[in-house]
């Protein structure tokens, strides 16, 4: 089986890596022309897994239709942003009979789609399935253990794709919610934000993280049922576990971006030392309004928003958490 991967930025590349250690030929697509030279000429993309070495059954091409034309799976690994404008030239390319797996976590700001919503608008008659979890990237590069969530109204596409990732390191499960895997994956961005505002303060006090995280999970719990999903989705891997992970990481984006802020950073500041504000800022605004329109108790991703837009100071966001218990 011919394998795609549209976008090989950390995520793509670690999960690219994975299907080509399992044997199957792989070809990647990246608009980085860098990025592609380097994979085909050292098998590294040292711009996003650094140190890390790729399997020789992982190419790259700088032809997008050529990548979209080539796997049965195709998966797509873009920011939320550049996706309509990156697959929408494809809708002709890529055949009804490709199953497409998304990777990405976001929601639209303007039509307040999600990205699995935007992938089926572009491909309405393919199968999509969502990869949901605990998936730090730079972990499944150095082959450490970890379990995801494929989540699909197609059970035997999932079994598919599960076929093409499952290793002795790599476990998939499968779902049917795949409104609530993905929902989970997009609403923990904001609270990974919170959490590095909390780090940002040097607090390391067990028992007020274990109430931080409870909080998040109650909250992403009630956007996940407002939404016609299961709740029960939240506290399984693609939910409480991708929570956990983006908030622990020393590698999330998200929460790095939480810790600038808690130390006093402005956002144009932020802006210019990372370039990309994270999924979780832009998601923090979206979801505001949702919720809104749905009267739906969304306290904590207030509190988190009031701190990023410095109406908010950081001591007072821990008190603020304390009494939404």
């Amino acid at each position: 089986m011919k394998i795609t991967f549209l976008g090989l930025g950390n995520m793509g590349s670690a999960i690219a890596n994975v299907s080509a250690k399992n044997s199957y030929n792989v070809l990647g697509w990246d608009y980085n022309a860098n990025v592609v030279n380097e994979i085909n000429a050292h098998s590294r993309n040292s711009a996003y897994l650094e140190g890390v070495t790729l399997n020789k059954n992982l190419r790259a091409t700088s032809n997008i239709n050529e990548a979209a034309l080539w796997g049965e799976i195709v998966f797509v690994a873009l920011p939320s942003k550049f996706i309509e404008n990156t697959l929408a030239p494809l809708k002709d390319v890529i055949n009804k009979n490709q199953i497409i797996v998304n990777l990405s976590k976001g929601i639209n700001k303007t039509t307040k789609q999600t990205s699995v919503e935007l992938i089926k608008n572009i491909f309405p008659e393919n199968d999509i399935v969502m990869l949901a979890g605990p998936a730090i990237a730079n972990e499944i590069a150095l082959e450490m253990p970890t379990a995801v969530v494929l989540a699909s109204q197609n059970q035997e596409v999932s079994k598919k794709v599960a076929q093409v990732l499952n290793n002795a390191y790599f476990k998939t499960v499968l779902s049917q919610d795949y409104l609530g895997a993905e929902l989970s994956g997009i609403l923990k961005n904001i609270y990974a934000v919170g959490l590095g505002i909390i780090d940002g303060l040097n607090i390391t006090s067990v028992n007020f993280r274990s109430v931080y995280y409870t909080l998040a999970l109650r909250e992403i719990a009630s956007v996940v049922g407002a939404f016609g999903g299961d709740e029960k989705t939240v506290y399984h891997v693609s939910g409480a576990g991708d929570l956990f992970a983006t908030c622990l990481s020393v590698h999330s984006h998200n929460r790095h971006f939480g810790e600038l802020i808690s130390r006093g950073m402005k956002l144009e500041q932020i802006k210019e030392e990372i370039k990309l504000l994270p999924e979780g800022y832009n998601t923090l605004h979206t979801f505001l309004e949702i919720a809104a329109q749905k009267n739906i108790n969304f306290e904590l991703a207030k509190s988190i928003a009031c701190v990023v837009e410095d109406v908010l100071c950081s001591k007072e966001f821990v008190n603020k958490i304390i009494n939404l218990v």
